[in-house]
C-alpha cells in the first residue's frame, strides 16, 4: 500500500505510517541510521546519513538504500550507495531520475545510473561560501531551486538551469526551511499558484 516515511534527525530513526497519517505510535518506528531526505527510485528506496559513529551508518555519511517493508538498511549500513561528506538533501530530476544530492559547503552531486552502479558528478562545486540545504525542481525540470544558508540570517533562494547557471536569486528575509514548487494546475483559495516556489 501507499506509506509516508520520514527521518528524526535527532535520533536517527526512520519511521512509516499509513498514507493517512495517525500516531507515530502506531506505525513502524526503526532506528537505522538514517537522518535526512529519503527518496524512492523506481521500485527502489534511498536516504541520507549524516553523522558517522555509532549513531549513523558504519559505513559513514552518505546515500543508503533501505528496505520499505522492514525499513532495514541494506548491508546493515556497512556500506553506502554513494560516499559523500556532508548530505542534507536530495531532489528527484524529473527528466532523467537522477539524484542531486546537497552535499553542504561541497555543492550539489549528481548520481545517475540508480538503481545499479551510481555515477556521481559535481553538478555545482562548492565555494565554502555556499550551504545548499533545501532542493526542488519545478515539474519540467528545467529549473532546479536550492536554499543557501550559508549567509545566515539572510537566506538566498537561487534557482538554476540545466548548466547550474543561477538563473533566480533572491533573499528570503524569514530564514525558511525547506522548498517546494507548485506542480502545473495548482490552485489554492481559489488562487492560482502553478510553478510557485514555497
Amino acid at each position: 500500500g501507499n506509506h509516508l516515511f520520514f527521518t528524526d534527525v535527532c535520533n536517527h530513526h526512520t519511521y512509516r505510517l499509513p498514507e493517512s497519517g495517525g500516531a507515530v505510535s502506531g506505525g513502524l518506528n526503526v532506528a537505522n541510521g538514517l537522518d535526512r531526505s529519503l527518496v524512492k527510485v523506481g521500485s527502489h528506496y534511498y536516504g541520507l546519513a549524516i553523522f558517522p559513529g555509532t549513531m549513523s551508518e558504519p559505513g559513514g555519511p552518505g546515500l543508503y538504500q533501505f528496505d520499505p517493508n522492514t525499513l532495514a538498511v541494506a548491508g546493515g549500513g556497512a556500506t553506502p550507495v554513494v560516499s559523500l561528506a556532508t548530505p542534507t538533501v536530495i531532489a528527484v530530476d524529473p527528466q532523467t531520475g537522477d539524484l542531486f544530492i546537497g552535499d553542504a559547503t561541497n555543492g550539489i552531486k549528481r548520481v545517475h545510473g540508480l538503481p545499479g552502479t551510481p555515477t556521481v558528478t559535481t553538478f555545482l562545486a562548492g565555494s565554502g561560501s555556499n550551504l545548499y540545504d533545501s532542493l526542488a525542481f519545478n515539474s519540467d525540470g528545467s529549473i532546479l531551486y536550492a536554499s543557501d544558508r550559508y549567509n545566515y540570517p539572510n537566506i538566498h533562494i537561487v534557482g538554476l538551469d540545466r548548466t547550474a547557471a543561477k538563473v533566480f536569486d533572491v533573499v528570503d528575509p524569514n530564514q525558511g526551511e525547506g522548498l517546494a514548487v507548485a506542480p502545473p494546475s495548482t490552485t489554492v483559495g481559489g488562487l492560482n499558484v502553478s510553478n510557485n516556489v514555497f
